[in-house]
């Protein structure tokens, strides 16, 4: 009868331990490997969110006026790509002739003061918002961004209801070298820390039309708790957990950049000449489009960097909506005499666009990145197993302690003592 009720005991003991186990290695599981997002009930004020940086290029890419001077002055012949940049600048449309009316927080501001001209992915553009250079890229010192005069505006905040609104002059009489088939401009909605690449982000702004962009940004962040977990379960990288070779803040695009860069240099032994790099590669010329081409189609080089967005990070989202653009409209917002030189009111309306951009709410959403269990959660849970499965709480563990320290430890040293007694020799005496 004895036997059986100590393997009964012995059977049910080791029952509970195996099944305590199993649970307790699904919350360490848990508290290991899953994230949870959630809507952040205190939301963020639209004032205290930078307004993007915003980018415009005109699709147009060399004025036909400069374009015939440069032809019959045999220039074009003796032009680099590595000049490329202040090449592009001194052909391309300026913003001066680009963008004719500025309006920030509905009051009439000079466009010259907040646009400064800007080398991008497709050329010469103009940009309103960006940091200074040397905030973004960690190396500035080429020289043909010297060739730039250029006072960068410190990042702006705004309330909703007002933003920034432009009349732009697309000069289609004077087109020579279009982007694509189509005429009017690109506009790149961005963080201010990051370069302006518009050809793979930039949305199309027609011509004869008032286009109207609400922004809608979104504010992430994550947990400090959070950086136990790898990277590849909480999906998002902290600040000081990815280098950037080229840029000092690192943003999910800058990262898919300096990936393309990175490939191009790899693959065509150059870097593109939008690109600040303290590389001693050569900057790529024509006969490197070919290769240049293949390396932008292959998109295998992404998965390669790992490149996954910052834990903590703000970002938009753009929606657009279109009205068709009347000389009335136009010239109540801006006298004719100001914005026309050398054109009928018919030809700069043909040339023309409006655009708006403003937030769209005065309250920006918040999502946060947090474990699913913090560590009293997990303390709980792991205590509340053991309590249920082997009765166990802190008060098991210090009696457990207690034997420990004044009942097995003092017998151990008892019996180490007794046997060293017992190999003591004693000598033979006769």
């Amino acid at each position: 009868m004895k036997k059986c009720c100590r393997l009964f005991w012995i059977v049910a003991f080791i029952t509970a331990i195996l099944f305590s186990g199993y649970f307790i290695d699904k919350i360490i599981d848990n508290y290991n490997n899953r994230v949870i997002i959630s809507l952040n009930p205190y939301s963020t004020s639209a004032n205290s969110v930078p307004f993007p940086t915003v980018t415009i290029c005109n699709m147009n890419r060399v004025n036909k006026i400069k374009a015939q001077v440069l032809l019959k002055s045999g220039i074009l012949k003796l032009v680099s790509v590595f000049f490329h940049n202040i090449f592009s600048i001194t052909v391309s449309p300026t913003c001066e002739d680009m963008i004719k009316a500025c309006f920030w927080k509905n009051k009439a501001v000079n466009c010259s003061v907040i646009f400064n001209d800007v080398i991008t992915d497709v050329g010469a553009c103009c940009v309103f918002n960006q940091l200074p250079l040397n905030y973004i890229f960690r190396q500035t010192y080429l020289i043909y961004f010297l060739f730039f005069s250029i006072q960068y505006t410190t990042t702006i905040r705004l309330f909703s209801g007002s933003g920034l609104t432009l009349v732009l002059d697309a000069d289609i009489q004077n087109n020579y070298c279009s982007s694509s088939n189509s005429v009017g401009f690109k506009i790149l909605i961005s963080n201010p820390v990051e370069m302006s690449l518009v050809k793979n982000y930039g949305i199309h702004v027609p011509t004869m039309y008032q286009s109207v962009i609400s922004l809608k940004p979104s504010v992430s962040d994550g947990k400090k708790s959070l950086q136990h977990e790898s990277y590849m379960n909480r999906w998002c990288y902290f600040n000081q957990e990815r280098f950037l070779k080229f840029f000092k803040t690192y943003t999910f695009r800058n990262c898919i950049t300096e990936c393309r860069v990175n490939y191009t240099l790899e693959k065509c032994n150059c870097i593109p000449y939008y690109m600040i790099s303290n590389s001693t590669a050569d900057m790529c010329e024509h006969h490197n489009l070919e290769c240049i081409h293949k390396v932008q189609g292959n998109m295998c080089c992404r998965s390669k960097c790992h490149c996954l967005p910052n834990c903590n990070e703000y970002s938009f989202s753009e929606r657009m909506s279109y009205n068709r653009l009347t000389a009335t409209r136009l010239f109540y917002m801006v006298p004719a005499n100001k914005i026309i030189e050398n054109k009928t009111r018919t030809e700069f309306l043909k040339s023309a666009a409006i655009v708006k951009l403003y937030y769209e709410k005065s309250v920006i959403e918040r999502s946060t990145k947090n474990d699913i269990y913090d560590i009293i959660e997990f303390l709980s849970n792991m205590g509340g197993l053991l309590c249920i499965f082997l009765g166990f709480s802190f008060l098991s563990g210090a009696e457990i302690a207690y034997h420990l320290l004044c009942a097995i430890v003092p017998f151990i040293i008892q019996m180490i003592r007794d046997n060293a007694k017992k190999k003591e020799v004693i000598p033979f005496m006769k």
